[in-house]
């Protein structure tokens, strides 16, 4: 059984999703940081 945040946002057990950038966080720290501060 696979649980993915989008279910678990549907479950109100998150409260929401945040986006990741392509191929990894690790990738692109800075646009991983700004879409964290959109969402914070």
């Amino acid at each position: 059984m696979k649980i993915t945040a989008p279910d678990l946002k549907k479950l109100d057990i998150i409260d929401d999703v945040i986006k990741e950038v392509q191929g990894g966080a690790h990738r692109d720290v800075k646009q991983q940081a700004a879409y964290m501060e959109k969402k914070h």
